[in-house]
């Protein structure tokens, strides 16, 4: 029987305000924020609830959430099917059938990744749920080791905005504006009803599963046909949201896709599977409605920040490896970069105005008055000194055109030549204390740089 109960206000028994002091501290450290001694006695008597709101309301902040828990992840898929009708067309009529065409004997298994039927099945499958609205035109990765997807619309032209300088509206809002219908998979041909012309079926497209989603294609995707060695059709500039290619961020709601709430959310060390960070740097997701950039978000390092990316598999060739990163620091800082693990260029200069100041960036429209042999020559100047105007597809903040808009600068790192699809690393080492903000990164073939046009 119960003989006595003691109800401890916390305080009462043991003085826990020093712990408090010291924990909210560490956090607010995290966070990147300055909280005085007068605001933090403010917070005395206050739930976290409260004190968080109130750090919201003055740090301008709409949401922000810390990943505590390094195995609390969800995991969905993307998978691209054929029907039967579209399997009969080919001769095949049971899996006997396909196993027969497909089951090489290499591996020791069907279940081993070598094996012929097994990248076959992993090559209809991303490892992130996606809905056909969201497969903007860029390539993703499958399941079958080293292996990309390429989704694009059937006419080019309709990509990009015809005016990006006064268009406001986003890209991939654009591009998702047109009937799904115009949405093909890994177009080997612009004619379609011939091989190499894949086509979504619109009328069943996004049928929901218990871990993802899947969409029926038209035609049979063949791994032998599209898949291995670098296709021609991905002999173009790749280019990859730094967020579209980590599966626990697309995952697990962390992605936004509209004009929502700005957004922040921190991660611990090895949450992230292709992206890993140093000791005494912080590294988030971030979303913000005034600064848009490619896919509406980014990665922010801040601190001594040293953070390694690991890249999807790129086809064999010669590409000229860049990255998009946001100009953002009050201090001088200089940035060591890495492919591979090798240095690839001197450090390089990351501060406010170092776009105009160090690298010549000019203004198309206002400085350049819209010379077009002016603006070649300015782009044909920046290049030398290993840098960058930012894309017109990439609609900056106050939905600008990201060309147009002096924080956004692409880095030039090096120049390679791949002799098979495979992964790669890029680095980036802050020499100081500082913020490194990262959009995208590019992978251009040399012989289309010439005439890479400006998006």
């Amino acid at each position: 029987m119960i003989q006595t109960v003691i109800f401890d206000m916390d305080g009462v028994i043991v003085d826990t305000e020093p712990v408090h002091h010291y924990a909210y501290h560490q956090h607010f450290k995290q966070l990147n924020i300055e909280v005085t001694s007068e605001m933090y006695a403010s917070f005395t008597g206050n739930s976290t609830r409260n004190i968080f709101q109130k750090l919201k309301e003055q740090f301008s902040w709409t949401r922000v959430k810390l990943i505590k828990n390094t195995f609390s992840k969800i995991f969905a898929y993307t998978v691209f099917a054929e029907p039967d009708s579209v399997f009969n067309i080919y001769g095949i009529d049971s899996y006997e059938k396909l196993k027969s065409i497909y089951d090489d004997g290499v591996g020791t298994s069907i279940k081993d990744p070598s094996n012929g039927l097994y990248r076959f099945v992993a090559y209809h499958i991303m490892p992130v749920k996606k809905v056909l609205e969201e497969l903007y035109p860029e390539p993703m990765m499958t399941l079958c080791p080293n292996t990309l997807l390429d989704f694009d619309l059937e006419n080019e032209s309709l990509k990009y905005p015809a005016d990006p300088y006064s268009n406001y509206v986003k890209c991939w809002n654009y591009w998702k504006s047109f009937a799904s219908s115009t949405f093909v998979l890994n177009r080997g041909t612009t004619t379609a009803n011939t091989p190499g012309y894949i086509e979504f079926d619109y009328e069943n497209k996004d049928n929901v599963a218990i871990n993802g989603v899947y969409h029926e294609l038209k035609q049979l995707l063949d791994i032998n046909e599209h898949g291995e060695n670098g296709p021609l059709r991905l002999q173009k500039r790749l280019r990859f949201d730094v967020w579209s290619f980590i599966p626990e961020v697309t995952n697990n709601r962390m992605r936004k896709y509209s004009n929502s709430a700005d957004y922040r959310t921190y991660f611990p060390q090895g949450y992230l599977s292709n992206v890993t960070f140093a000791e005494g740097c912080t590294l988030d997701y971030e979303y913000f409605q005034r600064y848009i950039w490619l896919y509406s978000d980014f990665m922010m390092v801040n601190g001594w920040y040293d953070f390694t990316i690991t890249t999807p598999p790129i086809p064999a060739g010669t590409w000229e490896i860049r990255y998009e990163w946001n100009v953002n620091n009050n201090g001088v800082v200089l940035s060591q970069v890495f492919f591979d693990d090798e240095i690839q260029v001197v450090p390089y200069i990351n501060k406010q105005g170092c776009a105009v100041n160090y690298y010549g960036w000019k203004h198309d429209m206002t400085t350049l008055a819209g010379n077009e042999e002016a603006i070649v020559q300015n782009d044909r100047e920046m290049r030398n000194l290993g840098m960058m105007k930012a894309p017109l597809s990439a609609i900056s903040q106050y939905y600008n055109a990201g060309r147009y808009d002096v924080s956004f600068l692409r880095k030039i790192v090096c120049t390679k030549t791949f002799d098979k699809m495979q992964r790669h690393t890029l680095r980036i080492k802050g020499l100081a204390s500082a913020l490194m903000g990262i959009d995208f990164i590019e992978f251009v073939p040399v012989d289309k740089i010439a005439t890479e046009d400006k998006w």
